[in-house]
């Protein structure tokens, strides 16, 4: 369990494969992820990676709330439909600018805040 009493990912993991009665191999293979890199995860060894998390919060039948700024960006930009480029021009951003903040780079804080605004403006 979480320091503030959440349950963690990985815990959510093992009790719902539990609660199914399955194997790691089988909840993997329903994942999609090598058996492995679930045994991995759920036993806190390595963090899963952004697009697996995505998968296993998926199968979990959760959808996360988008936390950081290149979570947020992504999910308004994917909301609108548009590309990096457009969103970028919209922002009033460079498109590598915009890239680096989705990516989770090395960003200034200036367009962290250009980011914001501009995500707050499409909510």
């Amino acid at each position: 369990m979480a320091d503030d009493g959440r349950v963690t990912l990985r815990e959510q993991m093992r009790l719902a494969r539990e609660a199914r009665g399955l194997t790691q191999e089988i909840a993997a293979e329903q994942v999609g992820i090598w058996q492995a890199t679930w045994s991995e995860i759920e036993s806190g060894r390595v963090r899963p990676r952004a697009n697996t998390e995505a998968l296993l919060w998926r199968w979990l039948g959760v959808r996360p709330e988008p936390v950081t700024i290149g979570e947020r960006l992504r999910a308004t930009r994917g909301r609108r439909g548009l590309s990096q480029r457009e969103a970028a021009a919209e922002a009033g951003l460079s498109r590598s600018a915009f890239a680096r903040a989705e990516l989770g780079g090395k960003t200034r804080p200036r367009t962290i805040a250009t980011a914001e605004v501009w995500i707050g403006g499409w909510r």
